[in-house]
């Protein structure tokens, strides 16, 4: 990613830990830029991080009986627990309260170009679909900054 969308002159560290040692990091537009392109998944570099979950886990194919989400990760985590009867031996730890808050995703796609935020929908909306997740608000509409919106 780096070596293809980050304007580094000179060489490269070898791994993305020592160039992120070095103080180099892709930007978000970067990474967008990245996931974007046809030539990542042609390289199998589309990696389980940020490959469509429906590639992942074959939702059509699989038939699962409990899919739990991120947000949603205290209560799915208990209830799993209790259909699998290890409720009054196993408790699930908690973990941060704010995994990804609104004004987060604002402040990320704020220098993304609409058409690109579009073509990343289009490429994760198979997923969005298949669990129920609403169409972002960024995707759909040019973000505005807080010092154009009248009060």
């Amino acid at each position: 990613m780096l070596r293809r969308y980050g304007n580094v002159t000179g060489r490269l560290a070898g791994t993305a830990a020592e160039a992120f040692a070095a103080g180099i990091k892709p930007t978000f537009h970067q990474f967008i830029t990245y996931l974007l392109d046809p030539e990542t998944e042609r390289e199998s570099i589309f990696n389980e991080h940020w490959r469509q979950v429906y590639r992942l886990c074959h939702p059509c194919q699989v038939k699962y009986d409990f899919i739990g989400r991120l947000e949603d990760l205290e209560t799915d985590s208990e209830q799993l627990l209790k259909l699998l009867k290890v409720d009054h031996l196993l408790r699930f730890p908690s973990g941060p309260q704010n995994r990804t808050a609104a004004s987060w995703e604002r402040d990320w796609f704020a220098d993304i170009p609409i058409t690109e935020r579009r073509e990343l929908y289009r490429l994760y909306e198979p997923d969005f679909e298949l669990f129920s997740y609403p169409i972002p608000d960024s995707v759909l509409h040019q973000l505005q900054t807080t010092s154009s919106q009248t009060p």
